[in-house]
């Protein structure tokens, strides 16, 4: 089971991510205490995302902070990750269960039906969005809000809301009932992402 958590930050490293900024970006939201973090790494090699995973998770031993992997099993065991993060075309959970145990396995949803599904299969959590048009994933459709308004009324384990979600928008997915949010380009874009991410938290635990 998932502990209590509301700000849940994404870090990406991409081919043209600086490791070193990834890893100052990573210490600040670290530092900021947000309480979940999880890595996802696209187009480089399988050592450099083990080096810079390792790196993070240095960073959030001695924090109040779960360190989650995106997609890859293999990492997440390597360098014993709180958890895994599943997409709809990645393993599934079930199989994801039998090899990391009792360890978080959450699970990206894009419909009710998906929703439903990743519950029935024992996801801890699911993510369902894109809520909004998203800087990261600009080639997703939009849910909209009524995604998050079907899930919350069927899905009883954790939801967080992912896609285009920052302080400008971040009341409408209160309104939701939902208050957990996932959240890159707000955070990364931020001057000061320690005052952005307990702005976030205020709002989303007011």
């Amino acid at each position: 089971m998932v502990r209590e958590f509301s700000v849940y930050v994404l870090i990406n490293y991409t081919q043209t991510d600086n490791e070193e900024e990834v890893l100052r970006f990573s210490r600040k939201v670290i530092e900021a205490k947000a309480e979940v973090v999880q890595l996802r790494v696209q187009g480089r090699e399988d050592r450099e995302f083990l080096r810079i995973a390792r790196k993070i998770k240095r960073l959030v031993e001695k924090k109040d902070v779960l360190f989650i992997i995106n997609n890859r099993l293999d990492i997440a065991l390597a360098i014993d990750a709180d958890g895994l993060h599943l997409g709809q075309t990645d393993l599934p959970v079930q199989v994801a269960r039998s090899i990391l145990g009792k360890k978080i396995i959450g699970k990206s949803t894009h419909s009710l039906e998906e929703a439903l599904e990743a519950q029935k299969e024992g996801a801890d959590y699911i993510s369902a969005g894109p809520i909004f048009s998203s800087p990261t994933k600009p080639y997703l459709t939009p849910r909209g809000l009524g995604l998050l308004f079907e899930v919350r009324k069927k899905v009883s384990i954790p939801i967080v809301a992912i896609g285009g979600i920052n302080l400008n928008n971040l009341q409408e997915i209160v309104r939701t009932g939902v208050r957990r949010v996932a959240v890159c380009s707000a955070i990364r874009e931020s001057k000061d992402p320690k005052k952005t991410i307990e702005r976030f938290r205020d709002i989303l635990r007011d």
